[in-house]
């Protein structure tokens, strides 16, 4: 009984003790956040709206400081990393690993610098990847986003006005999609994609 007091006592000194309200105990999370984490990684399209992240453009600060202070010869083999990052992602595209080429063109979408044209191309493929899922309003705006950006290449604006007319066929929007068409048709008469600019 002695021992039983003695113990209560102690705990109870541990637990008013000033040390203790400097140095709270804090609970191991790690395994609740990992598990999470994994939760987000077996997404193949993440739910966070596309117009957010291009409007808060996802860079990584320490990246961005190492780039600030190297020398062109880094920035351009980072950059030729990239690159070979969004023809790997191009290969899986056209393998149909649709879950990995997304991943990749999602990660260049936000890690480069807005209005790149490899930024821009990992975006319009990004689009075609929501599109696969069938995640036609997400698509739509990002699509509309890449219409809307100023001095972008004719490649990418040509594509992606085919892109977004055809995807007004699928929704059943016929009236904005011929819109979107004439608008194409108006801008690129000899373009190689006119043959898609309908919606049979």
């Amino acid at each position: 009984m002695k021992i039983f007091f003695t113990i209560f006592f102690l705990v109870v000194i541990y637990a008013c003790s000033p040390v203790r309200t400097r140095y709270p105990v804090v609970t191991n999370k790690t395994d609740t956040t990992n598990e999470v984490i994994d939760d987000k990684s077996k997404k193949i399209i993440d739910e966070e709206p596309i117009p957010q992240q291009k409007k808060d453009i996802l860079l990584n600060q320490d990246k961005e400081i190492k780039l600030d202070n190297t020398d062109s010869n880094t920035k351009n083999e980072y950059y030729d990393y990239l690159s070979e990052i969004f023809d790997n992602a191009l290969e899986k595209f056209d393998r149909k690993d649709f879950k990995n080429a997304c991943n990749d063109f999602k990660l260049l979408m936000n890690t480069l610098e807005k209005g790149d044209s490899l930024q821009l191309e990992a975006s319009f493929f990004y689009a075609e990847c929501l599109i696969e899922y069938n995640d036609y309003s997400v698509a739509e705006i990002l699509l509309n986003d890449l219409r809307n950006i100023e001095n972008k290449p004719e490649s990418i604006s040509e594509k992606v006005l085919v892109r977004l007319g055809q995807l007004y066929c699928i929704l059943n929007a016929r009236e904005r999609a011929y819109k979107i068409f004439d608008e194409f048709n108006q801008k690129y008469p000899n373009s190689i994609y006119k043959p898609l600019a309908k919606c049979d």
